[in-house]
C-alpha cells in the first residue's frame, strides 16, 4: 500500500500514480524529446560542408547565432555520397562534430559520436538509404535539381510573359505624354557603362565615338532598355577578344546610331525575320533568349517615328538606327 499524502495536500491513495513502468519510462522520454525538439534552436546553414543544401542538397532550418541553451539535438537533413557504409559513416562523422548540431560540451559530443553512433550507425543508416536511393543518385539532391529546374522554367516563362506584356503596351502607346528632351549621348554612356564589366571578362574591346549635341525627344526608360537590348546582342555574340563600336552623330538634319560588333553576323535572308517574336537565328538556339529582344527594339523604335536596318560589318552585324532630333538640335549644323 502506497503512503498517504500529508494533510496539508490530501490525495487518496486511488489519485497517487504507482511507479512507472519501462513503457511508460520509455512514453515520458519520447514526449520529453519531442518538447525539447520543439524549443531547440534551429540549425545555421554551413558553407562547404554536406549540411549545405547548394552543395550536398541539405535541407537546413536557420536560426539566431544568439540563442544560448545547450544540450538539444539540431534538426538537420543531409546526404551522404553513396548508401555505402563507409560514405555514410564518413558524412556522419563530418555531420555530426560540427557543435552547431550537437549542442553539447565538446568532450561529451566526441564520446557520443565515438562509442555509441559511430559503431553502431552508419550500417542501419546504410541499409537505410540504400532503400530509398535513386539511380541519378541521393533523392534529396535529385528532387532539390528538379525543384531547381523547375524554378528556373518558372522564371523563364515569367519573363517571357513580362516581356510580351510590355510589347504590347509600347505597341498600344500611341500619344507623347511622357516624352522629353533627351541627350541620346549620355544614355548611350550609362548603358555602356552597365556592360563594362562583362566586356571585361570576355577581353572585348569597346570603342565609342558620341557627339554629346544629339538631342531627341522620347521616353528614356524605352529607349534605355532598347539599347540595352542592342548592346547585350553585340556582347553575347562577339567572341572573346573581339570588338564593339558605338557611333552617334547628326546627320543630315537627323541623329544616328551605330551600334557595330565582330561576331558572326546575320545572314542577309533572316535580318527582317529577327524582329518578329520568338524568331531564333539556329546557331542562337543554345544561348539563354527568348526570342523577344529585337521585337521590344522594334517596338520602342515604331514609337519614337525611327527607323533601324541591320548590315553586314564584314564581320559582324551593324545595327543602323536613323531618328528625329529636337528643334533645337536639327536647327544646328550636320556633322558626319
Amino acid at each position: 500500500m502506497y503512503p498517504r499524502a500529508r494533510s496539508d495536500s490530501v490525495r487518496s491513495a486511488s489519485t497517487i500514480a504507482p511507479p512507472p513502468t519501462p513503457r511508460r519510462r520509455r512514453r515520458a522520454s519520447r514526449t520529453r524529446a519531442k518538447r525539447a525538439a520543439a524549443e531547440c534552436p534551429q540549425s545555421p546553414r554551413r558553407r562547404g560542408s554536406r549540411a549545405a543544401i547548394s552543395a550536398r542538397g541539405c535541407v537546413t532550418i536557420e536560426a539566431s547565432m544568439t540563442d544560448t541553451r545547450t544540450g538539444a539535438l539540431l534538426l538537420n537533413l543531409g546526404t551522404p555520397d553513396s548508401p555505402s557504409v563507409r560514405d555514410v559513416r564518413r558524412y556522419l562523422r563530418e555531420f555530426l562534430s560540427d557543435p552547431r548540431v550537437i549542442d553539447i560540451p565538446a568532450v561529451a559530443r566526441w564520446l557520443l559520436l565515438n562509442l555509441v553512433i559511430l559503431p553502431f550507425r552508419p550500417a542501419k543508416s546504410a541499409a537505410a538509404y540504400a532503400k530509398v536511393w535513386m539511380p541519378a543518385g541521393s533523392p534529396l539532391l535529385v528532387h532539390s535539381r528538379a525543384l531547381e529546374q523547375a524554378v528556373a522554367e518558372a522564371d523563364r516563362l515569367l519573363n517571357t510573359f513580362n516581356a510580351l506584356l510590355r510589347i504590347a503596351r509600347i505597341e498600344s502607346q500611341h500619344g507623347e505624354e511622357s516624352f522629353t528632351a533627351i541627350a541620346l549621348g549620355d544614355l548611350v554612356r550609362d548603358v555602356a557603362e552597365l556592360y563594362e564589366p562583362l566586356m571585361e571578362e570576355k577581353s572585348q574591346t569597346l570603342e565609342m565615338q558620341l557627339n554629346g549635341e544629339v538631342t531627341l525627344s522620347g521616353d528614356r526608360d524605352l529607349l534605355f532598355q532598347a539599347i540595352a537590348n542592342l548592346l547585350d546582342n553585340a556582347t553575347k555574340y562577339t567572341p572573346a577578344g573581339g570588338g564593339i563600336r558605338i557611333e552617334l552623330a547628326r546627320l543630315n538634319g537627323k541623329g544616328r546610331l551605330v551600334i557595330a560588333d565582330s561576331g558572326p553576323g546575320i545572314p542577309e535572308a533572316a535580318r527582317e525575320k529577327v524582329f518578329q517574336r520568338f524568331f531564333r537565328l539556329e546557331q542562337s538556339r543554345t544561348t539563354p533568349g527568348n526570342g523577344l529582344g529585337m521585337s521590344l527594339v522594334a517596338a520602342v523604335v515604331t514609337l519614337h517615328r525611327m527607323s533601324i536596318r541591320l548590315e553586314d560589318n564584314r564581320p559582324g552585324l551593324r545595327v543602323v538606327i536613323d531618328f528625329p532630333l529636337c528643334d533645337s538640335a536639327a536647327a544646328g549644323n550636320s556633322i558626319n
